[in-house]
C-alpha cells in the first residue's frame, strides 16, 4: 500500500515538472559514484525512477534528481559478484544477471542483500520481459550458454545450439513482437551471426548472405507498439523489416541524412518517432528513417563514445541516454530542452489544440484570454509568432514535422503543447 500511494505522489510531482520544465538532467559518473561502464539501464515503472548497473554498483536515480548507490561488495555478503551485466526492475526488487554468479536478487528493503536465485547461468548478458511476465535471459562471452526463459523465480526452458535450431549461443538481444514471434540477435567470429526469427516451431536465421541485411553485426532489435521491427547494425545502418517481402529495407548514410552507419541502439516514442544512438557521433530522431533531426555535442549536452548505447523512454515521455561517463534525461513534451536553456517555471493555462496531427489549420481553445502564441521547433528555435489571436492559427506554410506551441495569456501564464504537422 505504501508503494501504491507513492506512485500517485510521484505521478503528480512528475506531471508538474513535465508541464513546466525544460531542462536536461545530466549526471556524471563522478556524481553518481561509479567507476567503469554502465552495463544496463532500466526503468522502475511504479515511480518513474531509473536503475543502472555498473561494474561495481547499483545506482538508483529518483525522479527528484537525487540518487542512491549500492555497492555489490556491501550487498553481496561474501558472494563473488564481479559484474552485473543486466538488470530487471520487478515489483519488490531488482533481478540481476552477474557474469559469473548467475541470477541474483535484491529487494527494495533497506537491509537488503543480494541472494543467489540460480547459479547455473554463467556469462549472463541480457534480460527482456515479455507481455506474459516471463523473463528471457541471454548470455554472451565466457561460456555462451544460449538463452533461457525465467518465471516466478525459476528457469523454465533452456535454448542452445544443442537442443534447437539456434546457430550460435552468443545472444545480444531478445524481443517479442505483437504476433508473439521472438527476434534474436547474435554474432561470433564464425558463420552463426545475424538475426533469428522464432515463429512457433520454425526457426529462421537471416544474415547478410540470405537477406538484405548488410552486415552480420547486429547489436539490437527494436519493436514499436504497432509491430514495426528495426535492426540496429554495426556499420550497416538501420534495417526495417518488410512483412510483405519478408526481408529488410536498409537505411544508411547513402539514402538518408543519418550521421553514421554504426547504430548501437534505438527506441520508439509515444508519437511513433524512432530515436537512435549513432556510436561515437550523435543521437537523433526520425519519422521515416530518411529525414533525421540530429543532436550532437554542438547543439546539446550529450557526449558520445563508442559504447554510449542505452536509450529508454518512460511513461512520462522522459528520454534517457546512457553512456560510459554520464547519463542524460530530457522531457519530450518540452521545447528547448537542453541544459543551460532552462526557463523559469510558469503557471499553466488551460489550452486545447486540435486537430493533432494537423494539415495546417489549428484550432485553439483556451480558458484564458491569450496575448500571443509562439511556435518553436524541437530545438527551441522560434519559428513564428501569432499576436492577433482568434480561434484558429495557420501553420500550413511550415515544413512537415513536430512543433511546440506555447500560448501566453494576458495574465502572463503560459501553456505548452506539442503538435504534428502532416
Amino acid at each position: 500500500m505504501i508503494r501504491f500511494k507513492l506512485f500517485f505522489l510521484v505521478f503528480f510531482f512528475i506531471f508538474g515538472i513535465n508541464a513546466n520544465s525544460q531542462s536536461w538532467l545530466t549526471f556524471t559518473k563522478e556524481e553518481l559514484g561509479y567507476s567503469g561502464p554502465i552495463e544496463d539501464l532500466k526503468l522502475d515503472e511504479s515511480d518513474g525512477s531509473v536503475w543502472m548497473s555498473t561494474d561495481d554498483k547499483l545506482v538508483h536515480i529518483k525522479i527528484d534528481g537525487t540518487h542512491e548507490t549500492y555497492s555489490y561488495s556491501t550487498l553481496s555478503d561474501g558472494l563473488d559478484v564481479v559484474n552485473v551485466r543486466a538488470i530487471h526492475v520487478a515489483d519488490t526488487g531488482i533481478i540481476c544477471l552477474d557474469a559469473l554468479e548467475g541470477i541474483l536478487y535484491v529487494t527494495f528493503e533497506p537491509s537488503a542483500n543480494l541472494t543467489v536465485v540460480d547459479n547455473s547461468i554463467l556469462s549472463g548478458q541480457y534480460i527482456y520481459e515479455d507481455n506474459f511476465d516471463t523473463l528471457w535471459l541471454g548470455t554472451k562471452s565466457y561460456y555462451d550458454e544460449g538463452f533461457f526463459s525465467f518465471y516466478d523465480g525459476e528457469i523454465i526452458e533452456e535454448f542452445s545450439v544443442s537442443n534447437c535450431d539456434l546457430t550460435v549461443n552468443t545472444i545480444y538481444s531478445i524481443q517479442k513482437d505483437q504476433l508473439n514471434r521472438m527476434w534474436l540477435t547474435h554474432w561470433n567470429d564464425g558463420e552463426g551471426s545475424g538475426i533469428t526469427l522464432v515463429d512457433g516451431a520454425i526457426w529462421q536465421r537471416m544474415h547478410h548472405g540470405n537477406s538484405a541485411l548488410p552486415t552480420p553485426l547486429i547489436p539490437n532489435i527494436v519493436i514499436s507498439d504497432v509491430g514495426q521491427v528495426v535492426a540496429c547494425t554495426e556499420m550497416g545502418g538501420l534495417c526495417v523489416f518488410d512483412e510483405d517481402l519478408h526481408d529488410w529495407t536498409v537505411y544508411n548514410m547513402e539514402n538518408s541524412n543519418m550521421p553514421s552507419d554504426h547504430v548501437t541502439n534505438g527506441v520508439f516514442d509515444s508519437d511513433g518517432r524512432f530515436w537512435a544512438i549513432f556510436s561515437g557521433t550523435a543521437s537523433g530522431y526520425t519519422e521515416n528513417f530518411i529525414d533525421w533531426t540530429i543532436f550532437n555535442s554542438e547543439n546539446s549536452p550529450l557526449t558520445f563514445i563508442a559504447n554510449s548505447d542505452f536509450i529508454i523512454i518512460d511513461e512520462f515521455d522522459n528520454i534517457w541516454f546512457g553512456g560510459y561517463n554520464r547519463i542524460h534525461a530530457m522531457n519530450l513534451e518540452t521545447f528547448g530542452g537542453w541544459m543551460g536553456e532552462q526557463e523559469a517555471s510558469t503557471t499553466s493555462v488551460g489550452l486545447n489544440v486540435y486537430p493533432n496531427p494537423s494539415t495546417g489549420l489549428v484550432n485553439i481553445q483556451s480558458t484564458s484570454e491569450l496575448a500571443k502564441i509562439i511556435v518553436y521547433d524541437l530545438l527551441g528555435k522560434e519559428i513564428t509568432v501569432f499576436e492577433e489571436i482568434t480561434s484558429q492559427i495557420d501553420i500550413s506554410t511550415l515544413e512537415r514535422g513536430t512543433y511546440i506551441i506555447k500560448s501566453i495569456a494576458q495574465s502572463g501564464e503560459n501553456s505548452i503543447s506539442r503538435i504534428v504537422l502532416n
